[in-house]
Parts: C-alpha cells; structure tokens; sequence
C-alpha cells in the first residue's frame, strides 16, 4: 500500500497541473527518479527526493534551490540529463539567481523558517570551492541557530525532533551542512564552521525519527533510515575530526602548552576512535563488509595497489562512506600520534591506508564516482602518504601514492604532486605538526621549506 501511494505521489508531482513550470518539469524527474538510482543509497536517497521536491510546492524559494541544484547535478551526468550540458548550466544559474533573490528578501524581512535553511542548504552544494562558500557557510550556520533557538540564537542547545515536516527539513539541512562543512575542511578552506554536535542516544534517536518522517511514503523506510542515521552519524564523527585537529593544533602551538592540555587531546582522540570502533561494528556495517569481502572479482583488468589484492566495487556509494570512516581512522590516529609512519605498535593506521589506496583505485575507474569523491581524493592521498613515510618506512607505497596523485592535479591544478603535498603540510585544516616530516627525502616528496 505504501509502495502505490508512493507511486501515486510521484504522479502528480509531475503531472502539470503542479506548481512547477513545464519546461522545469525534466529537472524535477531527474532529481526524484534519475540521481538517486546511481546515489549508491536509493532506498533513502529516493524517498528523501520525493520528500524534498513535495515540500518545495509549499514555498517558492525551496523551489528554485531544488531546481537549481537538479540542473547542476544533471550538467555533470551526460549518460542521464534531460537536455545537453549547456542547457542544464542555464538552467542551474537561472533558478540559482531566482533564489537568491528571494532569499535576500525573506533574510531582510527575518521571515526565517525551515525551508529557507533546506534551500540555503541545497544552493551552498553549488559554491562548495568558489569565492563566497564560508560566507554562505556561515550564513547557513546563522539561520539554523534562529530556527534553533528563536529567541536566542547564541545559545549552545541541540536540536530537538519533532514529528512534523517543519523539524525534518531543518535535521535535512543540519545533515547537507555537514557534510558540506567537512568537504570545505577537505578542500583546505580552513576548519569546520558549524559547531560539532554530540554522539549520545538522543541525536542517534533524532536522527532516525526525521528520516522515518521524510521517507513515510517508502515501503523501504526501515532501510532507509537505518542507512541515513549510519551515514549521518559517521559523517558528525567526520566533522568532529576536524574539531580535534584544530583544537590539538591550537593547543600544541601554544606557549604555555601543558601536559594537561596533551592529555586533553590524548582523551579526545581515545573518545573518537571508540567511537569509529562502535559505528563500524553496526550490523548493517558488518553485513556490507562480509559481502564485499567474499565476492569474487569478475573484473579481470581490475585495478590494484601494487601487490594488493584489487577491490571490486559493488557498490559505488557505500564504498564512499567507508573511505570517509578510513580517512577518520587515519587523520585521527594523525592527531594522537603526529608523526609520519605506520604509527605505534598495534596501530591499524597501514591496514587502513591500504584499503583506502585499493578504494580509490577502484573508484577511480568509474567516471561518476570519480568526479564525486575527487575533491576528497587529494586529502585522502596526503594522509595515506604520510602513513607509508617515504623512503624510511614503505618506498613502493608512497611513490604509488605521488603516481595516483598525478592525475588528479593535473586535471585541475598547475602544480605537482610534491608541491600539492607540501601545500597541504602548511595549510592543511588542524593538521597538527608532523614531527618527523624532516625524514622525509627531497627527491620524492619535493622542496622543503622551514615554515
């Protein structure tokens, strides 16, 4: 029964006598019934589509952010777009303008509610890299602090769940937002804006109520939100790993920096990595794990990571969420024990380098994925070459790491794979100071500097 309503929804929505206009039309069935089946997650991504665009016939701002933002992700998928590439650009700026300008208007007037911070949301996945991305960052950060705590929007309280649409469109927003911040964070944008939220039952529980709620129509819902609050949760664990890093670089820079205050850190990373520990042993975790694991390769030109076995990708989307648990793994192991190398005795810090390196070669042979995941893929690349530490620790891996770099910077950046890496040691977001970076050789890591 759920499964015809959902069907049923589906159809008028797009049916023309909805408040979107014909020509938008291809668009909204892009977004709702297209990007979601090569989401990775369609038993939650496509509910939470059909829940976004319904609730964007209820306010015209939502609409044009919803719009917009279906005409960008259907620029850069040609197997898929309703019209060529141009066409879909136009689009993406035409509605892109239409909501800003409204948005300006609502924000003047303090006419603030949940679907301004959906769409606020939905517009910053087309800045995430430009100019303006922390300022709209912030500006999101301003308007769900209002939709917070009304009459007080410097207050520290977390967000509550209510059972209504209102409340699951903020946690909608709340959830795009981080995982927008962390992607700024990855980029090397600075760290996190957003403050971090805590990992206690209470945000587990809102987590699963406001994904329940947007996908009431699916006859998958369960799933659905076992996978959103899996994914969500993982990503607030993510964001948080940021927080220590910036906090542990503050503190270990500082004059006065004290045993207590390492401790401090100590504490922090021990917390986090119980954590990463906890959400790993999820059952839905374990069950992809064994089936990945016991799959046979049918792939025979499959990519590997020098003498490692080759990763077969099934699919795409939880082979993402993974690698944002490795990169976890790994940049928190960084913060606690900031020193190049496999880490101390009994450290899986080389075990999850590895399976990142086989992940991202895998991924790399799927243009979709790649374009995706890519921006992450330089960050992820930096820690891994900072695991196998050049000549005095893993020769062969790290110099696998530079060649796997290569492309990815030369697609889009004039520098090389050593310049990238010695950018991302000066300026990379709350890395703490690597100690032992100076045994790194010159020849395979590029000029060193004394900053």
């Amino acid at each position: 029964m759920s499964q015809l309503k959902s069907q049923q929804s589906l159809s008028w929505l797009l049916s023309n006598g909805t408040q979107f206009a014909t020509a938008d039309l291809p668009f909204i069935d892009y977004f709702m019934r297209q990007f979601p089946k090569g989401a990775g997650f369609a038993e939650l991504h496509l509910p939470l589509a059909q829940f976004l665009v319904s609730q964007s016939t209820r306010n015209d701002v939502l609409q044009h952010a919803t719009i917009s933002i279906a005409a960008l992700l259907a620029s850069t998928d040609p197997e898929g777009q309703p019209e060529p590439t141009e066409a879909c650009f136009c689009k993406y700026l035409q509605h892109k303008q239409a909501a800003l300008q409204l948005l300006q208007q609502r924000i003047k007037a303090l006419d603030i509610n949940p679907y301004l911070s959906a769409a606020i949301a939905f517009l910053l996945m087309g800045e995430m890299g430009g100019p303006h991305s922390k300022v709209h960052m912030q500006g999101l950060k301003s308007v769900l602090k209002h939709l917070q705590s009304p009459n007080n929007p410097s207050t520290e309280e977390h967000f509550r769940f209510s059972d209504n649409n209102d409340s699951a469109l903020i946690w909608l927003s709340l959830a795009v937002a981080i995982r927008l911040d962390i992607t700024r964070a990855l980029e090397g944008d600075g760290p996190p804006i957003l403050d971090p939220l805590p990992i206690n039952s209470e945000i587990e529980n809102s987590q699963a109520s406001w994904i329940l709620r947007a996908c009431e129509n699916s006859s998958n819902k369960s799933k659905a939100a076992e996978w959103g609050s899996a994914i969500f949760t993982l990503r607030v664990l993510l964001h948080r790993t940021f927080h220590i890093a910036t906090l542990a670089k503050r503190l270990r820079e500082s004059s006065d920096c004290s045993p207590e205050q390492e401790t401090t850190i100590q504490t922090l990373c021990s917390e986090l990595q119980l954590e990463l520990e906890r959400w790993f042993q999820r059952p839905i975790i374990q069950q992809i794990v064994f089936e990945e694991m016991t799959k046979r390769p049918t792939r025979p030109d499959l990519p590997s990571f020098l003498y490692y076995d080759p990763l077969e990708i099934h699919n795409f989307g939880i082979q993402l969420i993974m690698n944002e648990y490795r990169t976890a793994i790994l940049y928190n192991s960084l913060i606690a024990h900031p020193e190049i190398g496999p880490g101390p005795s009994g450290s899986i810090r080389f075990s999850t380098a590895v399976d990142l390196c086989r992940a991202l070669l895998s991924l790399s042979s799927h243009t979709l994925w790649n374009r995706v995941a890519e921006g992450a893929c330089l960050f992820q690349l930096f820690l891994c070459y900072l695991t196998f530490g050049g000549d005095d620790f893993y020769p062969l891996e790290s110099r696998e790491v530079l060649k796997m770099l290569a492309p990815l910077v030369s697609n889009g950046l004039a520098l090389n794979p050593e310049e990238m890496f010695n950018g991302w040691r000066r300026k990379c977001p709350g890395l703490p100071p690597i100690t032992a970076f100076s045994k790194m050789k010159q020849d395979d890591f590029g000029q060193h500097d004394s900053t």
